[in-house]
């Protein structure tokens, strides 16, 4: 409750008029970059607020917090109407180019650096929508987030500042674009639906578990006994890690060649025990960024390499009778666009 009244008390208070005069992106969205004039005087700042010139940018919002010795940091927001209605029910990303300085850390991890919209609609409720930034200093940074419009939106507010955080925010090249991977609307489900094929003659049902590259004969002679079908051989290495884990594309591929060795016993008893097998990948080649994103959406070198794995791995099973499916990546992330030049997790 906190979040939306200190907002709306500000949004109350005049702070800003309509500020959608920006530019209009092919396929649907808007970016606002501050350089129009009008753009600017579209914003009525409060105090510690201001517009100013940055090399290679040109006008950037600067907000300040400053410390008052003796009283809680509270609030300095610039706020504006922001239109929805034309996103209503689609997902959309939400971006900023974001520069902090000496931003302290919030009693509550979803106050400090604001740039948020906020709206509350009667069938959702109320939705506080923003990019993630962490505390302290840091450069120039794209930030982003993502969300689901809802059908019934209404006004919205766009807010920019600290919240109960003191410090320095700068903001540049405000962007809200259709995010391509729309939330697919189903037909109702089918009254008494028939069996699902589960891809191979004779067999109605599939059933098994997950098993990793630690080979077990005997745990797949019980499955076998319990009348499982199906079994799922993940390969998979400092699962969920970050940095520069998995970028080595030569160790990377040595590690396949060693899973896919231990796959080949899997798959001789596996023809004995009538056991279909889904090899999965379960590491991306390349890894993850901080934010958990897989570097093959963004580094067209690891995008080829996660290509050329899997050619490697058909390859070696392609016509083998018990290789049910391919699993080509396990839960593919990506939290932010992918740049040009790079096909994201739909298209890859």
């Amino acid at each position: 409750m906190r979040r939306q009244s200190v907002w709306m008390a500000v949004a109350a208070a005049g702070c800003a008029l309509l500020v959608q005069a920006g530019e209009t992106l092919p396929g649907g969205g808007y970016r606002e970059t501050f350089e129009a004039e009008d753009a600017r005087a579209a914003f009525k700042l409060p105090p510690h607020a201001r517009w100013v010139q940055v090399e290679g940018r040109g006008y950037v919002l600067e907000v300040v917090n400053p410390q008052r010795p003796g009283r809680a940091p509270g609030t300095v927001a610039v706020t504006a109407p922001f239109d929805l209605r034309p996103y209503a029910g689609k997902r959309v990303i939400w971006q900023a180019d974001i520069r902090q300085e000496d931003v302290s850390v919030p009693p509550d991890r979803w106050n400090g650096v604001k740039c948020m919209l906020s709206f509350e609609t009667p069938a959702t409720g109320k939705h506080w929508p923003q990019v993630a930034c962490p505390t302290g200093s840091s450069d120039w940074s794209r930030r982003t987030g993502w969300f689901e419009v809802p059908e019934d939106i209404g006004d919205a507010l766009l807010n920019i500042g600290l919240q109960d955080s003191t410090g320095t925010v700068w903001v540049d090249n405000l962007t809200l674009t259709l995010d391509p991977r729309q939330r697919i609307k189903h037909p109702p489900p089918m009254r008494d639906p028939p069996l699902v094929s589960a891809g191979h003659d004779g067999i109605d049902r599939l059933r098994g578990a997950m098993i990793r590259q630690t080979y077990d004969p005997e745990a797949l002679k019980t499955l076998a006994a319990w009348n499982a079908n199906l079994i799922r051989y993940q390969m998979t290495r400092n699962w969920n890690a970050v940095g520069d884990v998995n970028r080595d594309k030569a160790d990377f591929m040595q590690w396949i060649d060693r899973s896919l060795a231990t796959l080949d016993k899997i798959l001789v008893d596996c023809e004995k025990l009538g056991i279909l097998v889904c090899i999965d990948l379960h590491t991306p080649p390349g890894g993850r960024y901080e934010d958990k994103s897989m570097r093959m959406f963004f580094e067209p070198e690891y995008a080829d390499f996660f290509i050329e794995v899997w050619r490697h791995i058909a390859r070696r099973y392609v016509g083998h009778p018990m290789v049910w499916a391919y699993d080509l990546i396990n839960e593919p992330c990506q939290n932010r666009p992918s740049p040009e030049g790079c096909d994201n997790y739909w298209t890859l």
